[in-house]
């Protein structure tokens, strides 16, 4: 052949070389998946070379590239990761590159003999292998040059399919947050339309199937710091006893977890009753609770984004059910204050302060209970025989309790004065009815007198009460103390009597325990001489100024009277 004709057919070929390149370029350009592009670059030179064995690595990382593309190779999945030491910047063997590079290692075991850059603006971006050729001969100069060529141009569909590629996650990842956003505030919006603690789980529970196809769950929440189950959904009876004993270890949850992640005893007891993921609910960084879930239905498992997410859905549920609770309990307390309302004014109704008498004997009586109601008790009981029964007493403790002990120890006084003619005897049998009534840390100081207006004689009975103060005219003071122990704690208890006579103007105070013990800011108390000292200084007031001026002396020494016991006060004048 001669020069001419070599030269017309080298030109030829030249020719041909670039229609093939424009040819492959413009399929490049039609393409957006970079695996697609480098499917088409493949099966291009693999046919025009023949070749049976190729591979596609792109760098992935620092020392790091993946299989994007494999043609006839044994153990090697797209996708896979092959380390490498060094790149080659040129056209080079496989057998050229420095021992022990784990990328010629993996080459070699794959039987590929040859190496290609790829190259985007002077940066690596990855490499093309191929096997021996069907022909059995090496690659000409034009072959390498038409390689390098294509690779070129593959190259910029390889880098814009990548950034497209990057796009897309990017985009799929604002869908899912989008959709993600629209399901709190759907759930949210839910949440906050209702302060039913059933309505609020029911709603959580169409969120995570919506949202995470998660249909089975177990809502616990902390009871006095202890796990307890509020709510499950889908578990089996025997799955929530197994996992009874490992609520201490759930309760130290900080943050979410996926129990495929873990193999300790407690975490591998929950895996074994289906538990995929637990969630720590929490209220400003206090732990509330715990959500427990199964796997996500379908091939895809939670991930840390699900968890991430449903940490976010936990705490809203947290804060609707903690809403819900406190919502109750708001209700619970205005009925109970309602119902102690009225038990004040019926309290109020039974101690009368004011007494109507005959003969001229005056009594007047005050209670401030230090709650709504209160454990002390006075009262003033005109007998169907003419004579007048003077009782104080008090209950131990305070609030509703006492109050309602008192009422049982006034309704049985009024049932007994005057059925039971011996005072004794009529403590004793009150006594025994409240022992039998009451339990052993319930207990009364009661004194009750008995006053005949006749033979003006005042016959009492102390049952552990404070001694009630007798002042005569002319101030001296006389404490009466006869009778007993306090009611409520011995079945078979005694009790004894003693009379003293009254002359016109004697006052007798009688007085609670709130009155004496009441301590001022330095913890010290009234005391009884303090007492005693303001009513013989002030005897020449009736009883209802005495009263009332002995409550203001004492507020005057304790400002917090009311906040520390019930004060009962009761003066009779002959």
């Amino acid at each position: 052949m001669s020069k001419k004709q070599t030269d017309r057919k080298y030109l030829e070929e030249r020719r041909q070389d670039l229609n093939d390149l424009f040819e492959v370029s413009h399929r490049l350009s039609s393409l957006t998946s970079y695996e697609a592009i480098v499917e088409q670059v493949l099966l291009s030179l693999m046919g025009r070379l023949m070749i049976q064995k190729s591979a596609c690595l792109l760098i992935a990382g620092e020392e790091e590239l993946e299989l994007i593309k494999a043609k006839g190779l044994e153990d090697a999945d797209d996708g896979m990761i092959v380390g490498y030491a060094d790149l080659p910047e040129v056209f080079s063997s496989v057998e050229e590159m420095e021992e022990g590079d784990p990328l010629r290692k993996f080459l070699s075991e794959q039987k590929l003999e040859v190496i290609f850059p790829i190259v985007r603006k002077g940066e690596l971006m990855g490499v093309l292998a191929f096997g021996k050729r069907l022909s059995g001969g090496g690659y000409e100069k034009d072959e390498i040059s038409y390689i390098s060529s294509l690779l070129s141009l593959s190259a910029s569909a390889i880098e814009n399919a990548l950034v497209l590629s990057e796009i897309n996650i990017i985009n799929r990842g604002l869908d899912r947050k989008n959709q993600e956003l629209q399901t709190l505030f759907e759930l949210g919006k839910e949440l906050n339309s209702t302060l039913n603690q059933e309505t609020i789980v029911s709603q959580f529970g169409y969120a995570l199937m919506g949202q995470l196809m998660v249909g089975r769950f177990i809502l616990y929440l902390k009871s006095e710091g202890l796990l307890e189950i509020f709510h499950n959904k889908g578990f089996s009876s025997s799955h929530i006893e197994s996992l009874a004993p490992h609520l201490d270890a759930v309760a130290e949850i900080s943050e979410p977890i996926l129990i495929n992640e873990h193999q300790n005893d407690w975490q591998k007891a929950f895996r074994s009753a289906g538990v995929a993921a637990m969630i720590p609910l929490t209220i400003q960084g206090e732990n509330k609770g715990t959500l427990c879930l199964e796997q996500r239905k379908g091939k895809d498992p939670l991930t840390d984004a699900d968890l991430q997410l449903l940490y976010t859905m936990g705490g809203q549920v947290i804060i609707s059910l903690e809403n819900a609770r406190l919502f109750d309990e708001s209700l619970e307390k205005q009925r109970l204050q309602e119902e102690l309302n009225l038990a004040r004014e019926i309290q109020r109704g039974l101690l009368t302060s004011d007494f109507e008498l005959d003969g001229g004997w005056v009594i007047y009586g005050s209670n401030v209970p230090s709650r709504e109601v209160g454990g002390d008790y006075f009262d003033v009981i005109k007998m169907e025989d003419g004579r007048i029964g003077v009782a104080i007493a008090d209950v131990s403790g305070k609030g509703a309790g006492a109050s309602l002990l008192m009422s049982n120890l006034q309704a049985s006084l009024r049932a007994l004065i005057n059925v039971e003619p011996d005072l004794g005897l009529l403590v004793k049998r009150i006594n025994k009815i409240l022992y039998e009534n009451t339990s052993a840390d319930k207990f009364i100081t009661f004194f009750i007198g008995i006053i005949d207006p006749e033979s003006r004689k005042l016959t009492f009975c102390n049952a552990g009460h404070n001694p009630p103060l007798m002042f005569s005219n002319a101030g001296k003071v006389r404490q009466l103390e006869e009778g007993g122990l306090i009611i409520g704690v011995l079945d078979d208890a005694e009790y004894e009597t003693e009379s003293v006579d009254l002359a016109a103007g004697d006052k007798i105070v009688m007085y609670t325990d709130g009155i004496t013990e009441a301590e001022n800011d330095s913890d010290e108390e009234f005391g009884e001489s303090r007492l005693i000292a303001y009513v013989q200084a002030n005897l020449s007031k009736n009883p209802e100024e005495l009263v009332n001026s002995i409550i203001d002396e004492v507020k005057k020494f304790a400002p917090d009277i009311s906040s520390q016991d019930d004060v009962t006060l009761l003066v009779l004048e002959a």
